[in-house]
């Protein structure tokens, strides 16, 4: 793969040969990672491995290990020598990650042993300054200022000499191509910078996927890293793309969110395809409703942690959705809506022991991404596929667990390591269903059961 520059995207990544599904395009050890707020206090902050018997670092009491090994690599590899101090200081003022994230980039970008001029260069020629809110990246560039000059860095006398103008565009360069950092059942556990991979652009119809390995993934893989991965064919000559967020958002919230977040307008040829021409003062207005529903059913299950309360929220988000399919049938922003709905709903179902309404939902969002075929080889189908399996399996329907989870495998097979934890269970859910089914058969067999 090379770097070249476009009219449209600028700087991206194309490749120099063709790939096939499946191919690892690129594989990187992360530059440098950070815990996010909400996962700090229950993962390690070395390989990101959650677990309850975690250590705490005895000086900041802020940062956990698995054990000696992982507070060794910290302090030696993944820079805690350097931070630590700053982050006893200010543990309680709750440092943004971004932050933290930063001052280690700069941290080891700025050694004297191993200084990285293209990535500071990077900032310097083509500034990232471009925030909406620019009263927040003041307010980020202070607090990266402290958290510079309370560290034990060698060389922070050095640093105290970068301008505010290029320490806001460094934390901004980072905030748009940093990676937020996932397991395979896509439960976020941290954000790294990856160098080589922060070059590739986004498309809503992405023909790479970005996974993760690290502790969280098996005991014997710790370094946090990236890989990039191939989902569907590509050309030499073609240009490497990822999608910044969930592919199955419907063009209006996947609009939204990458103009909050990453500041631009995305005009890729999905985006152009599922835009529609309805009206937009109605449509925009009903669009609101179901996000607001939704909205309620995640608070109510991550703060107040009432699950009923939650469900009902999104049956009301569905038959809304329901309604709006009606109005406006041939709308794509509905289209892909019910898909996150349904999807949202399975996971509520599951966890209310409403399995036999579960299927239903799951099945439906099977049905839908039938018709996008560009997305079947994504892992999040392939979740979705397994949480199926296991449904059918439950419910003692083998014919239907078999056939989801052999579909799940097919996928994880090309994607992923089989030390991954949701491969192994999907071989092994898959396993019990067909020594179940492979009896059951012989049984029938042996009755004469047709």
């Amino acid at each position: 793969m090379e770097l070249q520059t476009t009219l449209e995207k600028g700087t991206g990544v194309f490749a120099t040969r063709n790939y096939q599904v499946g191919n690892i395009i690129l594989s990187e050890e992360a530059y440098a990672f950070v815990t996010l707020q909400n996962s700090s206090l229950s993962v390690c902050h070395a390989c990101f491995r959650s677990g309850h018997s975690l250590k705490t670092c005895s000086r900041c009491k802020f940062a956990k290990y698995c054990g000696k090994y992982c507070q060794r690599k910290a302090w030696n590899d993944c820079s805690h020598r350097w931070e630590c101090k700053a982050v006893a200081s200010l543990r309680e003022k709750k440092i943004p990650s971004i932050v933290r994230l930063t001052a280690l980039v700069l941290f080891r970008a700025c050694s004297p042993n191993n200084r990285n001029e293209e990535l500071l260069n990077r900032c310097r020629k083509a500034p990232y300054v471009c925030s909406t809110v620019p009263e927040r990246l003041d307010y980020l560039v202070e607090k990266l200022r402290c958290f510079m000059k309370l560290s034990d860095y060698p060389e922070k006398n050095s640093l105290e000499s970068l301008e505010d103008t290029f320490l806001a565009s460094f934390i901004q360069m980072l905030e748009m191509n940093a990676h937020t950092v996932y397991d395979s059942e896509f439960n976020t556990v941290g954000v790294g910078f990856f160098y080589k991979a922060s070059f590739m652009n986004h498309d809503c119809r992405p023909n790479c996927v970005a996974l993760f390995s690290g502790g969280f993934q098996s005991v014997s893989i710790t370094s946090v890293s990236i890989q990039i991965r191939c989902v569907r064919p590509i050309d030499a000559g073609e240009e490497i793309v990822i999608s910044y967020l969930d592919v199955c958002l419907s063009w209006l919230d996947r609009s939204e969110w990458l103009l909050e977040h990453y500041m631009f307008t995305c005009c890729c040829s999905r985006c152009k395809e599922e835009q529609c021409s309805e009206n937009w003062t109605d449509l925009k207005q009903d669009w609101k409703v179901i996000n607001q529903f939704t909205a309620i059913s995640v608070q109510e299950e991550r703060v107040n942690k009432n699950m009923l309360t939650s469900y009902e929220k999104m049956k009301k988000a569905w038959r809304k959705c329901q309604q709006c399919m009606k109005t406006y049938p041939n709308c794509a922003i509905f289209d892909w809506k019910r898909t996150e709905i349904v999807s949202r709903l399975g996971y509520l179902c599951i966890v209310l022991e409403k399995y036999s309404e579960a299927t239903e939902y799951l099945e439906l969002y099977m049905d839908w991404m039938k018709k996008k075929p560009e997305f079947a080889n994504f892992p999040t189908v392939a979740l979705e596929m397994l949480k199926l399996g296991k449904l059918y399996a439950y419910l003692g329907k083998l014919k239907q667990a078999k056939y989801y989870l052999e579909k799940a495998k097919q996928i994880y097979e090309k994607l992923l390591v089989r030390e991954d934890p949701i491969y192994r269970t999907c071989e092994e859910e898959l396993g019990k269903v067909m020594a179940e089914y492979e009896w059951v058969m012989q049984q029938k067999d042996q009755l004469g059961v047709i």
